[in-house]
């Protein structure tokens, strides 16, 4: 993986291999980076640029005019606000250094500062080596073992001397370090009319198109996203220049192939469409340990845990690299969350065979992150919606007993602490977490409102759609989830690239009213994606057929993780990395409840594994896992 370095100290380490000054500091690299000046400036430049945006477009450009440019221009950060890409820039003028990202921050610049000198570097495990003294950071863990995404948020890390850069944040260096963030001003939602059905399509065609005609490789999942992807492809590229990647999922001798019905669904579409499909495999009742140890370096490299997600993108990773012409991938992600916020999985905690049913609980749970439902949460009634009582008894939650809301301020904050820090993600919920101390759940909660949440300038219901989506960056899309889309095929020096992660169509989504599928009217879920797939590509059929996935569809297994954990060979090396790295030995019992940690691992050592608590200890072993890489 490229790695690099900027300090005001000398730094030695055994994966440099390149070093030059950058105005007063040193650059460290494991590759000859690129580097542009001229009398009065100097840029450093890593990643890649797709394009630039202009008149609700994304044009092609040149990545050496870009550094040219950036040279030139008065203003850098917002010439750096019109490109879309995965980068980071360096700008040195005068005495100082500013580091900025792209609008999304999909990189991760990590930083430890001490008195007067610091070290910055993508590279998380030369910090570490770096940084004498680490602390772990009891709040930002709390939030990677309380949600799914398995990592701290986009600002933190596990310790509490090094910090990532955020969303919107620009790293600002001359004697010392200082950061400087800019506010976030959402957009008010707005009444959209048919013809924006054909504007969706016109902007992931054009994104598509920009990115060149080498072939593409798509990572499958059988979903929406994936298929309208691949869809949209074929008609850019045509189908001999596209093709498809999915793993089979063996998870247990119980579960046998997991993901059969995503499979037999890929086959289809590969076929309906004309395209290769290529397939890798997972047996995690075999192999686990051995994904676990490959796994080592990338994670403590790039504090990616050793979640789900990064052992599936790992393995697509690497039989991508065996199979593709070319080294750029496609991926379906971030859809869920910038359409509907996450709520687009069929509903898995409603028992009923029908997915069309199941939907329209997801749309329920739309509809409780409305502008509609958020009036009534303001002026008291919500405890009178019927949808908020349906979906209260049917996941039998209890919530806060807060009758009115006066302030949009509280509103807004009671709602983003429900979306983003909690893991049952439903409005008002009282109680955040069975692992976390109840007096210390609140302190949290501000810490988060504080550092994230305030600041976004909202003081309108119809800027919620946009907040959540500014949010999302620094929660689901950076965690172990998302991120690891990108950081595996890095390790295999592939570039992974993700179309709905689109300025312009993020743009389009953030003021897409509620009425576009988000409420309780009769239009689906992803309204304009589906409406598109409908009207220009005869798949809908197939896509409908059947259970949606997995095993739980039909079988109703309670969690994938309980399948993982059930495994002998899983379970003695989960078990060994408990008795090395115990987690009350990290965890504060101040935040933490130790008694259930223990109860949790003592159960699983001796084979009696909570099936409600699956995804928690997996989770506890994600962080002993990650400790045991950095050697802490």
């Amino acid at each position: 993986m490229k790695t690099f370095i900027l300090s005001n100290r000398e730094i030695k380490d055994n994966i440099i291999n390149f070093s030059i000054k950058f105005g007063h500091l040193n650059l460290y690299t494991n590759y000859k980076p690129r580097l542009k000046k001229n009398s009065k400036s100097e840029i450093f430049f890593f990643g890649s640029i797709y394009g630039k945006i202009s008149n609700n477009k994304i044009l092609k450009i040149n990545e050496n005019n870009v550094l040219h440019n950036l040279l030139r221009v008065k203003n850098p950060q917002e010439y750096i606000n019109n490109l879309d890409g995965r980068f980071i820039i360096f700008i040195k003028k005068k005495n100082k250094i500013d580091i900025i990202t792209d609008k999304f921050s999909r990189h991760d610049i990590f930083f430890h500062q001490k008195n007067y000198n610091f070290i910055i570097s993508n590279n998380f495990k030369i910090i570490c080596r770096n940084s004498y003294i680490k602390t772990i950071d009891q709040v930002a863990v709390s939030h990677m073992i309380n949600v799914l995404g398995t990592k701290p948020a986009k600002k933190e890390t596990i310790f509490n001397e090094i910090k990532r850069l955020g969303v919107g944040e620009t790293l600002e260096l001359s004697k010392k370090l200082s950061l400087n963030k800019k506010k976030f001003n959402p957009k008010l939602t707005e009444d959209y009319n048919y013809k924006k059905i054909k504007e969706y399509y016109d902007i992931f065609f054009n994104y598509l198109q920009n990115l060149g005609k080498n072939k593409k490789m798509i990572f499958m999942s059988s979903g929406f996203d994936s298929s309208f992807l691949a869809s949209m492809a074929t008609k850019v590229y045509g189908n001999k220049n596209v093709s498809g990647i999915i793993v089979k999922q063996k998870f247990s001798e119980r579960s046998k192939l997991y993901n059969k019905f995503e499979i037999d669904r890929v086959k289809k579409i590969g076929k309906y469409l004309g395209i290769k499909i290529f397939y890798g495999e997972i047996n995690l009742v075999k192999n686990f340990q051995k994904y676990a140890e490959s796994l080592s370096e990338i994670g403590s490299n790039r504090m990616v845990p050793m979640t789900l997600a990064a052992i599936m993108h790992y393995e697509l990773s690497k039989k991508s690299k065996k199979y593709s012409i070319d080294n750029q991938l496609l991926s379906g992600e971030v859809s869920d969350g910038v359409h509907n916020f996450g709520f687009a999985q069929y509903a898995n905690f409603f028992k009923h065979e029908s997915n069309g049913l199941r939907e329209y609980v997801d749309k329920m749970m739309n509809y409780l992150y409305s502008p509609s439902f958020f009036s009534k949460i303001l002026n008291g009634s919500h405890l009178d919606d019927y949808v908020f009582k349906f979906l209260l008894d049917l996941k039998k939650i209890d919530i806060k007993n807060l009758k009115k809301i006066n302030s949009v301020e509280k509103a807004k904050n009671a709602i983003l602490t429900s979306l983003f820090l909690t893991d049952k993600r439903f409005p008002l919920l009282k109680d955040q977490s069975q692992i976390l101390n109840k007096n210390k759940v609140e302190s949290i909660e501000k810490y988060y409102q504080n550092n994230y949440f305030s600041n976004i300038k909202f003081s309108d219901k119809n800027q919620l759609y946009s907040s959540y989506i500014y949010l999302y960056n620094s929660f689901h899309w950076q965690a172990g989830t998302v991120s690891t889309m990108y950081e595996l095929p890095d390790h295999y020096n592939l570039q992974m690239v993700m179309p709905y992660w689109n300025p312009i169509l993020h743009n389009y989504l953030e003021i897409m009213p509620e009425n576009w599928g988000r409420g309780l009217e009769t239009k689906t879920l992803k309204y304009p994606l589906k409406e598109n797939l409908s009207k220009n590509f005869d798949i809908m059929n197939v896509l409908n057929l059947g259970p949606h996935s997995y095993q739980y569809d039909v079988n109703r297994y309670s969690d994938p993780f309980l399948e993982i954990l059930i495994s002998k060979s899983t379970k003695k090396y989960v078990n060994e990395i408990f008795k090395k790295y115990h987690p009350c030995e990290y965890l504060s019992s101040i935040y933490f409840n130790h008694n259930l940690i223990n109860q949790i691992i003592k159960g699983y050592k001796k084979g009696e594994l909570d099936t409600s608590k699956a995804s928690l200890t997996y989770r506890l072993f994600t962080l002993s896992k990650l400790l045991k890489d950095l050697n802490y």
